[in-house]
């Protein structure tokens, strides 16, 4: 059985506090299986572990070592221990070889460095495989909603044996899965049904005119070649995707009252830049027929419409489904489902058999950094998209991060709040 209860918060700093919430990643574990995941262990071995670094407990609220700085830097230098190598790491960035010895203390889930109020590293137990017929449910068949699951235990069937989650660290995956996968859709597919599901302050995020943009995209189903340009009509009851994005360096691809009717029959998607295809994809893999662009979906130039189109920003936004940010992208030609930042990780030593798979982990939980203070966001426009969308899922160079009325969940399955 799982220990205390199903979450857990801590608070770091005085701008967030890290909930550990479990119940979302088993959801997330259920509609994933049969799926092929990246594979624990790619980046750094179990097997390199010094004789310290085995007998380090870190399953344990309120663990606490000391290390020598130099010693640690020589063990880094000599790639002796991976667990050595990501302290080091950890350390030099925080700040933390300044002193001739290190405090490293587990905190909620991860680690904080010299009784520091941020966590350095993060400490995540990987959901085990199992099927939906095995999980300890109560009544539907699969695929589940977020409300179907929404009383799993913590305790798993997995090939006839027990599971026991720690209920005071993270479930999750050390290693992000590739961006555009079906699983990183997948993910973002119960990001919105728990919203959708829970969260009250949403409401109908559907509209009808006067609050639908004049035009939207039709990205019609995932293998067509062509999407095209469509004009809302009364009495149109329609969900859209936003996008949030910077133009970026000439040229850009636009909409003009030259190439209006052309648009208004077919865009192949091959001539959009990556960073609209992205759009089309990922619109397409939640599941929504219509997304808006302003440079398609705002006619361009002296003879356009754009500043009647720019009164009704606050509309757009405010009435979209949800937003899509891609803060990783400087124009239009880069796109935002590209790999990440890679993330090293080590396996802990195993102490019991039930025990589910821990992982010490480079931490990339900081919204702050990743999206509000990124220089695209800190622009006007885009601090007001930000503003006006009652939802975003935020692309990163480092992860993909969720943002509602409740608080940010993050990819690797830690959520946060103000």
């Amino acid at each position: 059985m799982a220990r205390s209860s199903l979450s857990d918060s801590v608070q770091l700093g005085d701008r967030w506090t890290l909930h550990i919430d479990n119940q979302f990643p088993l959801n997330v574990a259920l509609t994933i299986q049969g799926h092929n995941l990246p594979h624990p262990g790619g980046r750094l071995q179990l097997d390199r572990l010094c004789v310290s670094c085995q007998s380090r407990q870190l399953w344990k609220v309120g663990f606490s070592f000391t290390v020598s700085v130099k010693s640690l830097e020589a063990q880094a230098a000599r790639k002796a221990c991976d667990m050595c190598c990501l302290l080091w790491k950890a350390c030099s960035k925080a700040g933390g070889t300044n002193f001739q010895t290190s405090t490293f203390t587990r905190v909620g889930s991860g680690l904080t460095l010299n009784s520091g109020n941020v966590h350095v590293l993060s400490i995540c137990q990987e959901p085990s495989e199992y099927s939906a017929t095995t999980a300890k449910r109560s009544h539907l068949s699969p695929p589940p909603t977020f409300c179907d699951v929404v009383n799993i235990k913590l305790t798993i069937s997995v090939v006839h044996r027990a599971v026991d989650y720690f209920s005071d660290i993270q479930i999750g995956y050390p290693c992000l899965q590739k961006a555009g996968s079906d699983v990183h859709f997948k993910i973002m597919n119960q990001w919105l049904d728990l919203c959708d599901s829970t969260h009250y302050h949403m409401g109908d995020a559907a509209s009808t005119k006067p609050d639908l943009p004049t035009r939207l995209i039709d990205v019609g189903h995932p293998d067509n070649e062509s999407v095209r340009l469509r004009e809302t009509q009364a009495g149109d009851y329609i969900r859209y995707i936003a996008l949030s994005h910077p133009w970026g360096d000439l040229p850009h691809f636009c909409t003009y009252r030259s190439n209006l009717k052309a648009h208004m029959e077919s865009i192949k998607v091959s001539d959009l830049p990556a960073t609209f295809r992205d759009a089309v994809v990922s619109t397409r893999a939640l599941g929504l027929q219509y997304l808006w662009i302003d440079p398609i979906c705002i006619i361009q130039g002296p003879d356009g419409d754009f500043i009647s189109e720019a009164k009704r920003m606050e509309q757009v936004f405010s009435s979209a489904y949800c937003a899509l940010a891609a803060s990783c992208t400087i124009g239009q030609s880069d796109g935002f489902l590209k790999p990440r930042r890679p993330r090293d990780y080590v396996q802990l030593p195993s102490q019991e058999n039930n025990r589910p798979p821990l992982y010490l982990c480079d931490q990339i939980d900081d919204f702050n950094s990743h999206v509000l203070q990124e220089p695209p966001s800190t622009r006007g426009w885009v601090l007001q998209e930000h503003a006006l969308a009652r939802r975003t899922i935020f692309f990163t160079e480092h992860q993909t991060y969720f943002e509602c009325g409740k608080g940010v969940h993050c990819e690797t399955m830690i959520r946060m709040s103000k």
